[in-house]
């Protein structure tokens, strides 16, 4: 017997649901880590960016994100979403402001996020971001 992969309308809207409330945990420049990783990941849960080695687990992932956001000031907007039975595709513009920047520029990225998560189930067992950075990177040389 195969399982469909194709989801109800309902099934659709309560995965949108889930992934708005998770990026808009990220959208404030100070959270709550803790309780965002306990709320949205599973114990042993990864985060890869491109073809980075994976962060694993609260202590790897949290040290990742509040490295990263000492530095940089990141809002998300969700694009578009995608979802079928184990996983969750997101298309995400993300518009970073460098924390020392004086003049506070925008710099505007474009995301593919693929959740592997499980209809029904409210937490992720990885997370895998593509991203190019190079928008990034040349504000890095300016």
């Amino acid at each position: 017997m195969s399982v469909s992969n194709v989801l109800t309308t309902e099934q659709n809207e309560v995965e949108r649901g889930w992934i708005q409330a998770f990026y808009s945990t990220l959208n404030v420049d100070s959270f709550d880590i803790e309780r965002w990783f306990e709320k949205y990941f599973e114990n042993d849960a990864s985060v890869t960016y491109n073809n980075d080695p994976p962060y694993k687990g609260y202590s790897d992932v949290s040290a990742h994100i509040l490295q990263l956001r000492q530095k940089l000031s990141v809002k998300y907007t969700v694009k578009h979403v995608d979802a079928i039975s184990d996983r969750i595709y997101v298309e995400i513009d993300a518009t970073v402001i460098r924390k020392n920047d004086p003049e506070k520029k925008e710099i505007h990225l474009s995301e593919l996020a693929v959740f592997y998560k499980k209809i029904n189930e409210s937490k992720i067992s990885s997370l895998k971001i593509y991203v190019d950075p190079t928008p990034l990177l040349e504000k890095n040389k300016t």
